[in-house]
Formats: C-alpha cells, sequence, structure tokens
C-alpha cells in the first residue's frame, strides 16, 4: 500500500465530501436530495480545489 494512500487531507475531503452527501439527502427534498450525490462530488471538487488538490493544467 503507497505511504500516500490515506493522508490527512484526503481522509479530510472525503469526510467533507460525505458530509454534504448526508447532509443535502437528510435536509433537502424532492429532486434535491433524489441529486445528492451529484452536490457532493460538486462541493468536494471545490474542496479540493481551494486546498491545491486538483490540477487544472494539461
Amino acid at each position: 500500500m503507497s505511504s500516500e494512500f490515506a493522508t490527512l487531507p484526503k481522509l479530510f475531503l472525503a469526510a467533507v465530501s460525505l458530509g454534504i452527501v448526508i447532509a443535502v439527502s437528510v435536509y433537502c427534498k424532492g429532486a434535491v436530495a433524489a441529486s445528492a450525490i451529484v452536490i457532493g462530488l460538486a462541493g468536494g471538487y471545490l474542496v479540493a480545489l481551494s486546498m491545491g488538490m486538483s490540477i487544472l493544467t494539461k
């Protein structure tokens, strides 16, 4: 197993993404709750961008 598999920033990002999915599915109704996974993915991506974990260049 790689030494970079479960580092603290990656675990934090996973926890934030999961928290967004759970919060949206619990506190929202209808189409918004049905798309909780997509909203969690988008939120996790935004957090990864803010943490510098995503590279936007070719």
